[in-house]
Order: C-alpha cells, then sequence, then structure tokens
C-alpha cells in the first residue's frame, strides 16, 4: 500500500515480501510501510506465518522498538470455510476406496508420491482409486522441483494406470464434491504455506492424508481427522 489511506494487511508466508536483497534500502522502505501509522494491523493466515515473520523481525535491519511496534500490530486470523449441513451423502465403505490428491503445482504438493501410492496398490491388488485434479505443472519456475524433464517422464506414465482418474482442471464445486465423495484427501506436499486443500477437504468431512508441512500440523491432528 503505498498511497495515503490506512490499511490492514494479510499474509500467507512471508511479509515483507521479497527473497534476498537483506539490508537493503527496498526491505528499509517495506519495513517503513509497516511502521507507519497508516499500517493498523498485520495479520497472518497461521502459527507458521506468524513466526516467519518474527524470525525475519529478528534477521531485519531494525531498532528494538520497532520490532516490538510490529510485534504489537501482528495478529493471526485463520482462513474459514463455510460448512454445509450434513447431508450423510459421504462415501460408501464398501468396494473401491477413493483418494483424491488436488494441486496444480504436481510435483511440489506430492502428486508423484501420489502415484507411486497407486502405482503399489495397482501391483497389490488393493481396492484403491486415485483421483488426481491437477494440470501437471512441474519443474521451471517451482522453487522445490528438480528442472530435469525426463525425472517426472516415469511418474507421469503412471497416470494411465486403472486406479488412477486424472482431471487436468475442474470447477471448485466439483472438486467439493469430489472431496464429498472421496474417503480420503491426500496432500503429500514437499513445501506448502498452508494447503487450502486440506481445509476444503475437513469442510466436507474428509480426512486428510498429510506431510508435516507449514501450517498443516497446526489443524491437522494424526488420529483425529
Amino acid at each position: 500500500p503505498l498511497n495515503a489511506k490506512r490499511f490492514v494487511i494479510g499474509y500467507e508466508s512471508h511479509l515483507p515480501r521479497f527473497f534476498g536483497n537483506h539490508s537493503s534500502s527496498y526491505e528499509t522502505f517495506l519495513y517503513g510501510q509497516l511502521l507507519s501509522r497508516r499500517c493498523k494491523k498485520i495479520v497472518g493466515i497461521s502459527r507458521y506465518a506468524q513466526n516467519n515473520f518474527i524470525e525475519a523481525l529478528d534477521n531485519a535491519d531494525l531498532k528494538d522498538e520497532e520490532r516490538s511496534l510490529l510485534r504489537g500490530k501482528l495478529d493471526i486470523r485463520y482462513p474459514n470455510m463455510d460448512i454445509p449441513e450434513w447431508n450423510n451423502h459421504g462415501p460408501v465403505w464398501e468396494g473401491e476406496i477413493n483418494l483424491t490428491f488436488v494441486g496444480n503445482h504436481f510435483s511440489r504438493k506430492g502428486g508423484c508420491t501420489v502415484l507411486r501410492m497407486a502405482e503399489l496398490a495397482f501391483e497389490q491388488k488393493l481396492p484403491y482409486v486415485f483421483n488426481i485434479v491437477s494440470a501437471l505443472q512441474c519443474g521451471g519456475s517451482i522453487w522445490t522441483d528438480p528442472s530435469r524433464e525426463e525425472f517426472y517422464t516415469p511418474y507421469l506414465r503412471l497416470l494411465s494406470l486403472p486406479n488412477v482418474r486424472h482431471h487436468k482442471t475442474l470447477p471448485n464445486p466439483e472438486v467439493m464434491k469430489l472431496l464429498e465423495r472421496s474417503h480420503f484427501s491426500l496432500l503429500t506436499t514437499f513445501a506448502d504455506t498452508f494447503g487450502y486443500s486440506a481445509i476444503e477437504s475437513m469442510a466436507k468431512g474428509t480426512p486428510v492424508i498429510c506431510t508435516n508441512q507449514g501450517a498443516l500440523p497446526e489443524f491437522i491432528s494424526d488420529g483425529v481427522n
């Protein structure tokens, strides 16, 4: 926010949002916006986000009173989902077990892991069906991914397995219906700040199998949800 208006600023991962150039005039400028009287509140969406902000403060070229002022503005407000009335339209625990993965950053979100799970399930003749909703974005500028395209070839071949159902894209209401019909949601991510598909799943009563990343451990409890 660069005008004269007062503001509340929310963030998911890091604030100020820049990488590199620490102790630069740019960093000083951005912190100056947050220190100004115009900035009334800084709202992280998780304790993970809060801790990232505090860690950055500790490493920034700031005075102790400035750090104290910024900590005083800091608050947490978790994202929320509309919880539908319970309609008992969840999955039937007979026959196929449906597991659903949602994530356009396919490799970062753990899609290769999901396809390997599908391969093992098929080899062992387990009645698991893996629904994958993803544009299959891999490599390139995605910071967690191997840059070699050939790395993904043996995994992407597994999309043709008979127990894999791939949707390149689906409207969000259709994704929500798919999650509601699923027995489990999968988010085997290698790097995430929050993971919205997890709360979308839980809003539909679908438990989540995930990795211990970002804010996920804050609202996913082993053996509970």
